[in-house]
């Protein structure tokens, strides 16, 4: 069992000598997702915190990397999460389809959006679609319209799934989004990728992914392991009491990504929202919104991190309150879900905004001992910038390139917390 202390890297948890492509094998590799979860990483933490057949949950679902590796390892997992974008990656991600099944409904379909792009036809634009035309203009996105509207047509729903999970990944590529960046920025010198050639290409990837996938969940049968993606509120799990045998996630880092903003063109697109004001509603660590301005932490270094950051901005020192706030209620959730006796791997960096450290790691520790657990670990994990850049943008705190000339060199360790229910 591997051991550190906060003042100790552990370099076997950092999994430097893997590359970004070794990270993306099976149906890691479908959809792009800032700050993904190492799978290496999860399966390390889920072989040696739970056995074969235990429930496995990650309250801050995701991508679904979680639950992908726990089916490998042959546990039950459930996730949740806010983000409807999240929800319908995981869902395709965790969905071994039957490869020659998949490989001819892609070829009629190939052949079904070959036909209708020599096709003449009026394509309506949806309502409040300014911001889709900004990032798309009008070309591509009549035809992102119409590649969806066909694909629809699918009558297999993890089929369909398979499809939409494909077309949003391309959505990127297709429009003026700044290919270089995770936040919404628009390059105008940018000629955006034919979604048709985009879409195709993609597709043959994932289609090669899933038969991978599929034959590695043969070895279970006839008992696959389930997992199972749902849309809640990481405060509000929809779980009853003492039923989790471990807790594998990582939560938002405080004002880090704007997942609102990174998933703005599938929420759109796919009509999870109709403007993007909406689909901010709920999500944890968003500087937008009401925000808990009058509730107590308790705890003295959030406290005093607040406190000078409002000095320097007022509505980001109650952004970060609020995310405290909002984490609180979620740890007490963990505690309440899990078994007596069982665990809490909690992955998390600290950030910095306007020149304030914000200790994310230590106000977790703070308020996960207040509600009950007790720290068994807590592991200083060194991130390779190969696999996740290790920089922040120096006056927002955001993950950024090392190409911003705003960029600043901070995120070269991040936090694995092993925790236990008393």
């Amino acid at each position: 069992m591997v051991t550190a202390t906060s003042n100790q890297p552990a370099s076997s948890w950092s999994f430097a000598e893997l590359s970004p492509a070794e990270t993306q094998y099976l149906t890691h590799g479908y959809h792009r997702y800032p700050a993904k979860f190492i799978p290496q990483l999860v399966r390390q933490l889920v072989e040696e915190y739970s056995m074969p057949g235990d429930r496995i949950c990650d309250p801050f679902g995701g991508c679904g990397t979680t639950l992908v590796e726990a089916k490998l390892a042959n546990r039950l997992s459930f996730g949740y999460d806010i983000n409807p974008v999240a929800v319908m990656i995981t869902r395709t991600k965790i969905t071994a389809i039957y490869p020659e099944a998949l490989s001819k409904r892609s070829a009629y379909w190939k052949d079904e959006l070959e036909k209708s792009a020599h096709v003449t036809e009026e394509i309506s634009l949806p309502p409040n679609s300014d911001r889709l035309l900004y990032w798309f203009g009008e070309t591509n996105l009549k035809r992102l319209i119409q590649i969806k509207s066909i694909l629809n047509k699918e009558t297999d729903p993890a089929i369909r799934r398979f499809f939409f999970c494909c077309l949003s990944h391309v959505l990127k590529n297709c429009s003026y989004w700044l290919t270089t960046s995770t936040k919404p920025q628009k390059d105008r010198e940018k000629i955006p990728e034919s979604p048709d050639n985009a879409f195709v290409s993609h597709l043959s990837r994932m289609i090669r992914r899933n038969a991978e996938f599929y034959e590695e969940i043969q070895k279970f049968k006839p008992d696959e392991p389930p997992a199972f993606m749902y849309k809640a509120d990481a405060q509000h799990l929809p779980v009853p009491a003492n039923c989790v045998d471990l807790v594998v996630t990582s939560p938002p880092y405080s004002t880090s990504y704007e997942y609102p903003d990174i998933h703005q063109l599938t929420a759109l697109l796919f009509g999870f929202c109709e403007t993007l004001r909406d689909f901010r509603e709920g999500f944890i660590g968003c500087k937008t919104g009401d925000l808990h301005r009058d509730e107590d932490l308790t705890d003295s270094k959030a406290s005093k991190a607040i406190a000078r950051l409002r000095i320097a901005d007022a509505r980001l020192g109650d952004a970060i309150n609020s995310y405290f706030v909002d984490m609180n209620h979620v740890y007490s959730e963990m505690y309440r879900v899990l078994r007596k006796g069982k665990r809490a791997c909690i992955v998390i960096g600290d950030t910095e905004l306007r020149g304030v450290q914000i200790p994310n790691a230590e106000v977790a520790i703070h308020q996960m001992r207040k509600v009950g657990f007790v720290l068994e670990k807590k592991i200083q994990r060194p991130v390779p910038g190969r696999v996740l850049a290790p920089y922040r943008d120096k006056h927002n705190g955001r993950f950024t390139s090392a190409g911003n000339s705003e960029a600043k060199k901070i995120y070269s360790h991040e936090y694995i917390l092993i925790l236990r229910k008393k």
